[in-house]
């Protein structure tokens, strides 16, 4: 097999690597190496992996699905902000992810390298939180918040964790299943609390 992931993943599909390619230049496409020597040595099955391989069927144009299918935009309440209900509310704090899944609802602007979130875009976010005492409840979110490195991302789960009127803080991660020794910073961090 190939070292180069796409062809990889063009092989294991069995598609041209032409296809996975012209996908891959619409969509990002990422695989862990975790991942990747788990797919090769065949202890990960081709069904879960799909999730994560391009496939030109993402070709097929969907209109209504590509761009905000869950109508986030509607439920943006200050930068990097989205609220749907009134106690809890998501922090998107990265566009970046260990791995960019297929199906993912944010793939208009998750995974792009030009698609960074300003560092006065989080400041925002997180005001806006700190000011927001009905919020008991805050889901750190993006992309994937552990694809961050620890100097930004220990830093921002200390202030949210100083918030008086937060109860509780989420993290929407992929970290476990697809890069688990990523998991050491939530043993530095989440081990003492």
């Amino acid at each position: 097999m190939s070292n180069n992931r796409l062809e990889f993943a063009s092989e294991l599909l069995g598609q041209p690597l032409a296809a996975s390619e012209q996908v891959a230049s619409l969509f990002p496409f990422k695989l862990s190496r975790f991942l990747t020597d788990r797919m090769r040595d065949g202890t990960y099955s081709l069904a879960a992996a799909r999730q994560y391989l391009p496939d030109a069927r993402e070709l097929i144009e969907a209109p209504a699905s590509i761009f905000d299918p869950c109508n986030e935009g509607s439920f943006k309440v200050a930068d990097q902000v989205i609220q749907r209900y009134e106690n809890r509310a998501a922090l998107i704090a990265t566009h970046h992810c260990l791995v960019y899944c297929r199906f993912c609802f944010r793939r208009d602007f998750v995974g792009y390298k030009e698609s960074k979130i300003a560092n006065d875009a989080l400041e925002s976010g997180v005001r806006y939180i700190e000011e927001s005492p009905a919020n008991r409840d805050v889901l750190l979110t993006g992309g994937d918040p552990l694809a961050l490195p620890n100097r930004q991302l220990i830093p921002l789960l200390q202030r949210l964790s100083a918030i008086p009127h937060l109860k509780v803080i989420r993290v929407h991660s992929r970290a476990l299943s697809v890069q688990p020794d990523r998991k050491r910073l939530g043993d530095a961090l989440w081990l003492r609390a």
